[in-house]
C-alpha cells in the first residue's frame, strides 16, 4: 500500500509580477490619487461657490436695510429742516411789517371798543344822575283822579312823590278861584280785587280828607280806560323850580294874634 505524499506548493516563477505590471500598478495608483485629489478640489470649489453666494445674498440684504435707514434719516432731516424754516418764517412775520399792521389793527379795535363802552357808561351815569325817572301806574292813576277833582287842572304843579307800593302820596300846588296857590297832598290806597283779578283803588284822601266811597267806586269803573291812557309818569324832581323849598308861604295870612 502506498502512502500519498503531500508535496508543498511551490510558486510558479511565471506567476510573479513582472516589472511592467508593477509600473502599471504604480500608474493606476497615481491616477486614482489624482482623481481623488481632483474630486476633493471640485468639492472645495463647490463649497467656496456656495459660501460666496451666501455672502453675496447677505450683503444685498444689508445694503437694502442700510438704504432704507438712510432714506428714513433723509426724510427726518428734511422734515426737521422744513419745520425749522417754518418757525423762522413765522418769527420773521411776527417781527415784520405784517405783525406791525396786525398790532396796529388790534390796538385800534381795542381803542374803539373802549370808547364805546366808556360812552355807554357815561350815558347810563348821566341818565341816573340827571335823567327823569319814571314812576309806576299807581302814580298815574292818582294823578288822573286828582285832575278830575280840581277846578284848574292845567295849573297843577307836582312837586313831590312817595311811592310805597300799595299807597302813593303826591305833593302838589293848585291854583284856586282867586288866583292863589295852595300846597296840598293826595294819597291813594290800592287793594287786590278778586273779581277782576287786578288792583283797584281802595280809598283816596285829599289834604287828609277822605273821598266819598261812591266817587271812588265810580272811578274804579273807568279804571281799565285810565290804565290804557296813562298820563306822563315822570317823577317830580326835587331840584326843579316846583320843589317844596321854593314854595313861598305868606306867614302873615295864617298868623293869629295871641291877645
Amino acid at each position: 500500500m502506498s502512502e500519498d505524499i503531500e508535496t508543498p506548493d511551490v510558486p510558479d516563477p511565471s506567476d510573479a509580477p513582472s516589472e511592467s505590471d508593477k509600473a502599471a500598478d504604480s500608474v493606476d495608483a497615481a491616477d486614482d490619487a489624482s482623481a481623488q485629489k481632483a474630486d476633493t478640489k471640485a468639492s472645495g470649489d463647490a463649497d467656496d461657490g456656495a459660501s460666496l453666494v451666501n455672502t453675496q445674498s447677505t450683503g444685498e440684504i444689508m445694503d437694502r436695510v442700510e438704504r432704507k435707514k438712510l432714506k428714513e434719516q433723509k426724510k427726518q432731516a428734511e422734515a426737521e429742516a422744513k419745520k425749522k424754516l417754518e418757525d423762522e418764517l413765522g418769527t420773521a412775520l411776527k417781527k415784520g411789517r405784517l405783525a406791525d399792521k396786525k398790532k396796529v389793527k388790534t390796538k385800534k379795535r381795542i381803542k374803539i371798543g373802549g370808547t364805546l363802552v366808556a360812552a355807554f357808561l357815561c350815558y347810563l351815569l348821566y341818565g341816573f344822575l340827571f335823567g327823569v325817572h319814571q314812576a309806576g301806574a299807581t302814580y298815574g292813576i292818582c294823578k288822573v283822579y286828582l285832575e278830575t277833582q280840581v277846578r284848574f287842572p292845567l295849573y297843577l304843579n307836582y312837586i313831590g312823590l312817595a311811592d310805597d307800593g300799595d299807597n302813593v302820596r303826591i305833593w302838589y300846588t293848585r291854583t284856586d278861584a282867586f288866583g292863589g296857590q295852595r300846597l296840598e297832598i293826595i294819597r291813594c290806597y290800592y287793594k287786590y280785587d278778586e273779581a277782576t283779578g287786578s288792583s283797584i283803588v281802595d280809598k283816596i284822601t285829599i289834604d287828609r280828607r277822605e273821598e266819598p266811597d261812591d266817587k271812588v267806586a265810580r272811578f274804579n269803573v273807568v279804571l281799565p280806560v285810565v290804565l290804557e291812557n296813562l298820563p306822563d309818569l315822570s317823577r317830580p324832581s326835587s331840584n326843579s323850580e316846583k320843589g317844596l323849598g321854593n314854595i313861598q308861604v305868606d306867614r302873615t295870612a295864617v298868623r293869629q294874634p295871641v291877645l
